[in-house]
């Protein structure tokens, strides 16, 4: 390698730091935080709606909401066990142990030995044990069901603010929006699972689902994550929302 191209190497690389300083300049804290920008809400309260083992919580969420108190619900008693552990060795999570939707009692919950994060509150499809042979063993558990408005109103006091709500329940998110919707009106931000594929019966559509938040004041800010399918199609992905 030549005097000329070392140095015209070291000048496109330093061009291209002061781009990426440049665009991190501009968008300030919003830029890079994995989060559409929620991270720079300061988030006091974080309800992790769906939250399995507490895997979520403990790898990601006490990082990304420093100041935050985070609410993790889970209503499978397989998974709950696990996410009692987390929050006992963790004092800014707390394990509820019910499902949210749109309705007060007990419900019948499917739930995946093999993958207990894609246990549902709706029947699975055959594509979806298509797309993943893992779920086609499946065991019916009754779980309690409450709503998110009711469970609110419970605590006494309203949930320090600002708020952000993550969901991740695979196709029955608009039941948890029915449920709570006084609750979600007052959080500045949402994150949810949408599933784009067909991988439940009843689940509701991206399109349902920005119908409903958008009523609720909020516009899409984006995605978080994607999953892809052989073909190249998206199978589900983690939509923001911001007020």
């Amino acid at each position: 390698m030549n005097l000329l191209t070392r140095i015209s190497g070291r000048l496109q690389t330093r061009a291209s730091q002061l781009l990426v300083g440049a665009g991190q300049a501009i968008s300030g804290k919003h830029h890079g935080d994995g989060w559409c920008g929620m991270t720079a809400l300061g988030a006091r309260t974080v309800l992790d709606i769906g939250a399995c083992g507490g895997e979520l919580a403990e790898r990601e969420l006490l990082a990304a909401f420093p100041q935050a108190r985070i609410h993790c619900f889970e209503p499978h008693p397989v998974s709950f066990a696990r996410l009692e552990k987390v929050a006992a060795r963790n004092l800014r999570i707390h394990a509820h142990h019910i499902a949210l939707g749109d309705s007060e009692g007990m419900v019948d919950m499917q739930f995946n030995p093999n993958s207990p994060s894609s246990s549902s509150l709706l029947t699975q499809t055959e594509e979806s044990v298509a797309l993943f042979p893992a779920l086609a063993e499946t065991v019916t558990t009754p779980v309690r069901q409450r709503r998110l408005d009711e469970w609110a109103a419970e605590q006494g006091v309203p949930l320090p603010g600002p708020l952000v709500i993550k969901m991740d329940v695979q196709g029955f998110e608009a039941h948890l929006i029915t449920g709570g919707r006084e609750t979600l009106s007052q959080s500045a931000g949402i994150v949810l699972e949408v599933c784009v594929s067909p991988l439940y019966q009843g689940q509701a559509s991206f399109a349902e689902l920005h119908g409903l938040l958008t009523d609720l004041g909020f516009r899409f800010a984006g995605t978080r994550d994607q999953f892809f399918g052989q073909q190249g199609e998206v199978i589900y992905l983690d939509a923001c929302f911001l007020r």
